[in-house]
């Protein structure tokens, strides 16, 4: 299809991230990623709106199965607004086109407000809601404004003939997304999000050839305005590897001090240096703001790095002491070495602490 020259410029996408098929091929961490209840999950809802600033913005989770609503400020488009016989003979319509299927939906955005049922020549703009196809990667959408009564006039919205991107996540119960979460920032504490990555693992093996260890470790504190929490954060060296790094992470099972359920969770780490990844993981959050609080105890970690090989297979190397995993007390049984942060204070494991054998073998 050939899309005309479009009235505004756009650049803007968001990494859409697939994941994880486990298989067991040597000794694993004791996983279990699915002994926790599973609530039912609501169909995700993404807004996009495009607003008379020639501004796009998106709210709200693109994922398959989901629906998406398209808001489109009529004043993008004030040109082709003819008329019949005294009634708008006018329309702006949005199209949207998902990937890979090619899946083409076409639908207005506007309305006309009528007198006594008799429609008149002022305009509103109505959100067009379509359903996101279960296999779709990714939408593209442009806007055409025309009108009729005898006139050829069409006015195109279409980010100068690019389209306007998004990409689009595998739905929220999708088991390649379940209990993952990426780190957003380096504030303190570390904010995270439901996250998926976007390749499958293979087999699984042990770094027992300095792939991967850890390299620090801390329990942090801060309590801003008298507002309690805590988080502990890893720092993990990964080592040269046969094939490209593509993740490095950490599996946690922490149980929740409220109700005494267990929260496996995969957190992925930010490199922070050329051989460094930081990661972390919020252990106590207040309850402040409308924002959920909550407190767990966390009970084992193990750490991971996943390497495409030359061969194209994905593996993930673990450091789990072997499948048994590490506790607290690995790392926090000697006494600590504190740093002290604005409002609160990190405490660094002991450089001979249980959690650091892999480090010093490597050394």
């Amino acid at each position: 299809m050939h899309i005309h020259r479009s009235l505004v410029a756009l650049s803007f996408a968001i990494i859409a991230l697939a994941l994880m098929a486990l298989a067991c091929s040597g000794e694993q961490p004791d996983l279990n990623l699915d002994n926790t209840k599973q609530a039912t999950v609501t169909p995700a809802l993404a807004q996009i709106h495009f607003t008379s600033t020639w501004d796009e913005h998106l709210s709200g989770e693109l994922r398959q199965g989901g629906r998406l609503e398209v808001s489109y400020d009529l004043q993008r488009l004030p040109e082709c607004r003819g008329t019949h016989n005294g009634f708008p003979a006018w329309d702006t319509r949005a199209t949207l086109r998902f990937s890979p299927s090619g899946t083409i939906v076409e639908g207005s955005v506007l309305a006309f407000q009528n007198d006594q049922g008799v429609p008149t020549n002022v305009a509103y703009k109505v959100p067009l809601v379509v359903e996101i196809p279960a296999g779709a990667t990714s939408v593209e959408l442009w806007f055409k404004n025309s009108t009729g009564a005898g006139s050829s006039c069409v006015a195109w919205d279409s980010n100068f003939n690019a389209n306007y991107h998004y990409e689009i996540q595998p739905a929220a119960d999708d088991p390649r997304c379940k209990q993952l979460w990426t780190k957003q920032n380096s504030d303190m504490p570390y904010a995270t999000t439901p996250h998926c990555v976007e390749h499958h693992v293979g087999p699984q093996y042990n770094a027992d050839h300095c792939e991967l260890y850890v390299d620090g470790i801390g329990h942090g504190y801060m309590a801003h305005y008298g507002i309690p929490n805590r988080w502990l954060e890893a720092y993990l060296k990964v080592g040269p590897q046969h094939g490209d790094v593509r993740a490095v992470g950490m599996f946690s099972r922490a149980r929740n001090q409220e109700t005494g359920e267990i929260d496996p969770r995969v957190t992925f780490a930010r490199q922070v240096s050329s051989d460094t990844w930081q990661t972390g993981l919020i252990t106590l959050r207040s309850n402040v703001m409308r924002q959920e609080g909550f407190a767990y105890d966390i009970e084992t970690l193990a750490f991971f790095v996943d390497v495409r090989r030359p061969n194209g297979e994905l593996a993930r190397l673990w450091q789990s002491r072997h499948g048994a995993n590490y506790s607290m007390s690995d790392a926090f049984s000697l006494p600590t070495s504190m740093k002290s942060i604005p409002y609160g204070n990190i405490q660094y494991a002991h450089p001979d602490a249980a959690i650091f054998d892999a480090q010093r073998a490597c050394r």
